[in-house]
């Protein structure tokens, strides 16, 4: 079965080779059907190789045979990621054909996503850290590449220069860390990277704990990555890329950061310093996006914010130790976030649509406010811990995890409280909704982390759960400000300081030209008078309005 591990990796870019040679009068929709084919081959054969990892354990693949070459490795947690990247790639090709029915771009950006596809497969299979080094960067020159493909356009310039720059310094933090611990440790596998944190306990360079330094550049190389404070520019800039493209970049590519923090857990936990740069870098982030986003205008500026906020989560529940819901929250936003994106048309139509027909006004008799609020916070609460009297009793050993929990109940409760807000006619069907979205949201995370824990590390030291309350005390005391009346004025400032941040476009610069015109004096020169008549040439500076006799 290993030999199906590179088969499954190195089908999209067959698939995109074959697309590449073949002659363009015999390709249909650009060859992105044929690029689709490769994808769903490489996702039939990690099915195959999912049957014997959860049978016989682990695989692994070395081109040489050799048990401890670089390689791919095929355990549950590369196989569901595996999953993931071919899943989404299959079916974004398919919406390529499509979309870009007709452009004369459509083959050369159905070749470079298919190589990408490649890429970030070779990636989440690395068995050693050189070829995830390896396959990191190639995934990050895809990617330039495809935002490349509308450069002829100024808002794509920007973001791929932003995109570029951040990058390279996430890209040369992560090859600073893969030379440093090649030279104490050699190139360990990703089976047992604590094997290569040992080493560098007693390591030092330049003056410095090695184990420190790996650590730091390897958060420092997933905040590039995956879009953190304060390297986060670069995701929002690149709306101008194809739909396609965007979708690819959300579901799959961005998500990068939080797979290297699970798969080199043994070398972050390390350090404490590293874990609480990763945590308070994802805490910042995760109301950054969340707040940016919910401003934003236009639905892919949306969706691009919440991708942010989605990936502090994600970075926030790494550093909390919580590996299986890090993952599980990694999959889930994949595969919600490229339906939206490839929706993103029909989501605007059917707002149109919305906005001209009439709607009618809620009915029935509404709750009062303490009895809605009393029922949005208890409903959810006693959904959990129902959970956790019955099949999540485990959670209760993993503090991170249950951080995570009491962050889905503050959503739920949020959720319950605006249906009995909006839709007074129906509140028991919504507080049910509410109820059951609880208790699946346990039961995913109960059932990820009994399915995952073989292949993922024990963590060792991991930020206090505690911490997590400092953004929970900041928003429990700042919403009940913001909603009175001595806070609209605050409230008004936020909203447009949001605005501001969520600025994608570069500042326009100034000319000093004209901004001298701008601040000189106005001089107004009465008319002339020949004739009776009133003189055209009458001159004023600056175009200034000339006066009018009475």
């Amino acid at each position: 079965m290993s030999a199906l591990l590179p088969l499954a990796v190195g089908a999209p870019a067959l698939a995109g080779i074959a697309v590449l040679l073949a002659p363009a009068r015999r390709l249909r929709s650009g060859g992105a059907h044929a690029a689709a084919a490769g994808s769903l081959l490489g996702l039939a054969l990690t099915v195959a190789l999912a049957v014997d990892v959860l049978g016989g354990g682990p695989v692994t693949w070395t081109p040489g045979g050799s048990p401890d070459g670089p390689g791919l490795l095929a355990d549950r947690v590369s196989v569901l990621l595996l999953l993931l990247v071919l899943g989404v790639s299959a079916v974004v090709q398919a919406y390529t054909a499509r979309y870009l029915c007709g452009d004369p771009r459509q083959r050369r950006l159905v070749v470079t996503a298919a190589g990408t596809t490649t890429a970030a497969a070779a990636m989440v299979g690395a068995a050693t850290l050189t070829v995830l080094a390896a396959a990191w960067c190639a995934a990050g020159l895809g990617l330039l590449a495809l935002l490349a493909q509308r450069a002829d356009l100024p808002a794509a310039r920007v973001g791929l220069q932003r995109t570029a720059r951040t990058f390279a310094i996430g890209d040369l933090a992560l090859l600073a860390a893969v030379a440093i611990v090649l030279a104490t440790a050699g190139d360990p596998s990703l089976r047992d990277p604590g094997a290569a944190a040992a080493a560098l306990d007693t390591a030092t360079v330049a003056g410095v704990d090695a184990a420190t330094l790996v650590a730091c550049l390897l958060v420092l190389a997933a905040i590039a990555r995956s879009a953190l404070l304060p390297l986060h520019r670069w995701l929002p800039a690149t709306l101008a890329a194809p739909t396609p493209v965007s979708a690819l970049l959300h579901a799959g590519l961005v998500n990068a950061g939080g797979i290297l923090l699970v798969r080199l857990a043994p070398l972050v936990d390390a350090s404490a310093l590293a874990l609480g740069l990763a945590f308070a870098a994802g805490a910042a982030t995760a109301v950054h996006g969340t707040a940016l986003m919910l401003t934003r205008p236009d639905v892919k500026g949306a969706l691009a914010h919440s991708t942010v906020g989605q990936m502090g989560f994600m970075v926030l529940a790494c550093a909390l130790g919580a590996y299986a819901a890090a993952l599980l929250h990694l999959v889930a936003h994949g595969m919600y976030k490229a339906t939206l994106f490839l929706g993103s048309g029909s989501v605007v139509h059917a707002d149109k649509r919305r906005a001209v027909a009439a709607r009618p006004g809620p009915r029935g008799v509404r709750w009062a406010p303490p009895v809605r609020l009393a029922a949005a916070a208890l409903v959810p609460a006693v959904a959990i811990a129902a959970a956790f009297l019955t099949y999540a009793a485990d959670l209760l050993d993993h503090p991170g995890t249950l951080v995570l929990v009491a962050f889905a109940w503050a959503t739920a409760a949020h959720a319950a409280h605006a249906w009995l807000t909006s839709t007074p006619g129906r509140p028991l069907l919504g507080l049910a909704a509410v109820a059951a979205a609880c208790l699946a949201y346990t039961g995913l995370i109960t059932g990820a982390d009994a399915l995952l824990a073989p292949a993922l590390p024990d963590p060792g030291a991991t930020v206090s759960a505690w911490f997590a309350l400092v953004p929970a005390a900041v928003l429990a005391a700042g919403l009940p400000v913001l909603r009175s009346r001595r806070g609209a004025q605050l409230s008004a400032r936020l909203y447009v300081r949001a605005l501001e941040a969520g600025r994608t476009a570069p500042r326009p610069r100034r000319d000093p030209a004209l901004a001298r015109r701008a601040h000189a004096p106005v001089v107004t020169r009465p008319p002339r008078v020949r004739d009776g008549a009133l003189d055209d040439r009458s001159t004023t500076h600056h175009d200034a309005p000339r006066s009018v006799p009475a």
